[in-house]
Order: C-alpha cells, then sequence, then structure tokens
C-alpha cells in the first residue's frame, strides 16, 4: 500500500504531489525495510549528517534538488533542528506513510514510534501526538516539494495549503478517534441506515398507525443508544485493538499523506447558496422565478446554477402596474369631475324650482285680475242690455 490515488479525481495540487512524493524513492521500498534502516543509523531518536548520508545510500533516496524534484533538499532540510540534526520519530512516520506495504504493517509502525520501550499500549494523548505528526507531514512538509516551473502558479498553491491549515485540527480529532476505534466507516454507517429504512418500510406495511408510531420511536431510541456507544471516548487503547481498526480498508487511507489530505479538505462547509425568489408581483399575479447561486469555495470550481426570470413576464407586470397607476390617476380626475358636476346639477335644478314657482304666483295672479276684468265686462253688457231695452219701452 503505497500513495494511493483517490477514487475521484485528483486536483491539479494532489497530482503534483503525489508525482513529488514518489520522486523521493521512498516507494521503491516495503515500509519494514526502511523502518529497519532508519533505525539502524541513527543514535539517540537523532539521526546526524554521516548517519543520514548512510540512510541516504541504502535506500537510494533522492534528497537533492533536481530538475525533477527541485524542493527535495529543501523538504527534508525543513525536519532539521537548531543542531543539523534529523529526528528519527518524524523520518520513521515519513518513511511508513509514502513507502510500499500493508495497511496493518503501516499502522504497527506508526504505533511503535510512541511506543519506544514496547508496552504495546499507547494513551489517547499519544495517539494524538501520532496523528498530529503524520498531519504536518502530509499538510506542511510535503507541500514543500512543489518547486518553480510546476503547473500552477505560486498564489493558487499557497492558496491550497492554507486551506489544508484552516481544516487540519478538525481533521486530526477525526482520525484521533477513528485510530481509537470511536468511528464506525461512514459508508458502513450509511449501508446500516438503508438497511433498517427497507426494514423499517416492511414493518409499517404489517402494522397500522399508532403501532407504527410506537416502532418508529423505538427504533430512534436504539439508534441514540447506538450513537453514544459509538462515540464514547477511550483514555487508551492495545497494539492489537488498534491494529483491528484497519480491517476496514477505507481506514487504511489515513496511513497515507494523500489519504489524509482528502479527509482535511471533505471538513470544508458545503458550497453557500443564496436564493432569492418572489421579488417583484405585480397585479397580474406573475413573479420573478427563483434565483439559485452556488458559491464558489476556496478556488475550487463547483456547480453553478441559475434559474433567470423571464424578463417578458417581469417586463409586462412593471408595464401593468404603470397601467393601473395611470388608469387609477385619470380614474381620480374623473370622479372630481362627476362630483363637481353633480353640484352644478343640484344648484341648477334648485334654480329651476325656484323659477317655476315664481312663474306659477305670477300666472295665478294674472289669472285672477282678469277673471274681475270679465266680470266687469259682463256687468257693463248686462247694464247696457237694461238701458237699452229701457228706452224701447219708452218709445214705444
Amino acid at each position: 500500500m503505497g500513495c494511493q490515488g483517490s477514487r475521484t479525481e485528483l486536483s491539479e495540487e494532489e497530482r503534483i504531489l503525489l508525482r513529488q512524493e514518489a520522486q523521493l524513492n521512498y516507494g521503491s521500498h516495503n515500509c519494514k525495510i526502511v523502518d529497519f534502516c532508519h533505525h539502524k543509523y541513527s543514535a539517540g531518536f537523532e539521526v546526524n549528517a554521516e548517519q543520514w548520508r548512510d540512510i541516504v545510500s541504502y535506500l537510494s533516496l533522492n534528497v537533492e534538488n533536481t530538475a525533477y524534484s527541485p524542493k527535495a533538499a529543501d523538504f527534508f532540510a525543513s525536519f532539521k533542528g537548531h543542531d543539523g540534526k534529523l529526528p528519527l520519530r518524524h523520518l520513521l512516520v515519513l518513511g511508513a506513510m509514502i513507502s510500499q506495504g500493508s495497511a496493518k504493517d503501516k499502522a504497527k509502525l506508526l504505533f511503535e514510534t510512541r511506543d519506544p520501550m514496547d508496552t504495546k499500549e499507547l494513551h489517547r494523548a499519544e495517539i494524538h501526538a501520532l496523528v498530529a505528526d503524520m498531519v504536518e507531514i502530509s499538510v506542511n512538509k510535503l507541500t514543500i516539494l512543489r518547486g518553480a516551473g510546476t503547473e500552477i502558479t505560486e498564489e493558487k498553491w499557497n492558496n491550497y495549503v492554507k486551506l489544508l491549515n484552516e481544516y487540519k485540527e478538525k481533521a486530526t480529532i477525526h482520525i484521533v478517534q477513528t485510530f481509537l476505534g470511536e468511528k464506525k466507516k461512514a459508508e458502513k454507517k450509511t449501508e446500516d441506515k438503508k438497511e433498517e429504512k427497507k426494514e423499517e418500510k416492511k414493518e409499517e406495511k404489517k402494522e397500522d398507525g399508532k403501532k407504527e408510531e410506537k416502532h418508529e420511536e423505538v427504533k430512534k431510541v436504539e439508534a441514540k443508544v447506538e450513537e453514544v456507544k459509538e462515540v464514547k471516548p477511550k483514555e487508551q487503547i492495545s497494539l492489537q485493538d488498534f491494529l483491528k481498526v484497519f480491517d476496514d480498508e477505507d481506514n487504511g487511507t489515513l496511513l497515507t499523506p494523500h489519504g489524509i489530505r482528502l479527509l482535511v479538505l471533505s471538513h470544508r462547509p458545503p458550497p453557500a447558496k443564496v436564493v432569492a425568489a418572489d421579488v417583484l408581483k405585480g397585479k397580474s399575479g406573475k413573479s420573478e422565478k427563483k434565483v439559485e447561486v452556488t458559491v464558489e469555495v476556496s478556488g475550487e470550481h463547483h456547480h453553478r446554477h441559475r434559474h433567470h426570470h423571464h424578463e417578458g413576464e417581469t417586463h409586462e407586470t412593471h408595464e401593468t402596474h404603470e397601467i393601473h397607476e395611470v388608469h387609477d390617476h385619470h380614474e381620480g380626475h374623473d370622479k372630481d369631475h362627476e362630483h363637481k358636476d353633480h353640484e352644478h346639477k343640484d344648484h341648477e335644478h334648485k334654480d329651476h324650482k325656484d323659477k317655476k314657482s315664481s312663474s306659477s304666483s305670477s300666472s295665478s295672479s294674472s289669472s285672477s285680475s282678469s277673471d274681475e276684468e270679465k266680470k266687469k265686462a259682463k256687468a257693463a253688457k248686462a247694464a247696457e242690455h237694461l238701458h237699452e231695452g229701457a228706452k224701447e219701452e219708452a218709445h214705444s
């Protein structure tokens, strides 16, 4: 088990790192040989300059800057202390992680770097220290190997390293819990949950409402109990139990720098989503469609999904809104005029009634005077008729 690639497509940064790790030549040897060589040429948990030359010669390591590995010397120099010596423990961790071998062989050698007295047992703090060394080498040491002239800009590379450092603490806790057997494989959990759901569905078909609810509650309680059991912290672990953790092949990827970096990046939050909906609603009842934007996170491209609103709909809504406003405006003016006309008509009607009243009174007065005149004329005629009759009687 060497520097294995991911099942998913490798990023540009990871392709460069895997290529540069291979250039060091640790991958040409089994992890047990690498471990033996470092123990042989060391003293007091340190490796001096002469011993280092022996190790390099024995394993044919590429430790000088070359066209193919322009930062190899800088990489190894980063391990040196103030006295120029290399810490044996860090070299052992590096050698186990990027050489060949099974997951359990690598796990045993890594366990032993923290168990010099061969007690076959480590406390939680020692497991944490081991994982911290592994993460530091994967994130901040091996990333030095990027040299000038590579196909990625320095700014982009620095952003990648910065991103790894941002989430390495969360990944460290995750790996510690895994190594102590406190975490189960995520995929296995998913499969178990799927199986549980299938069983639940079968049971649901057989049970009625109340029994179904009771069954669901029991399942939830059982799941919580199992979860509590799973995350119960351990203060120490034996070598035997430690090796059992790697019966799960996926846990073996955490023994490689590439696998650790992938885990670190997996602790990033999901891409942020911004959703805007029903921003504009006109009297037509139409509205803008939802606009969904998936934000890019830390320079890596994520799928952008955008639903644009129909411009025609928005335009129509806007125009309809304006038309209604104009209509309301004119309607207001019409109402004012109508009100004034109504007042004017009332006034005219009143005047007409007054005129009619005065007219009728004048006509009645004129008719009464006419009657008197007629009476006078009639009386005059009668008198005249009597006078003429009297004359005729006298003449005869």
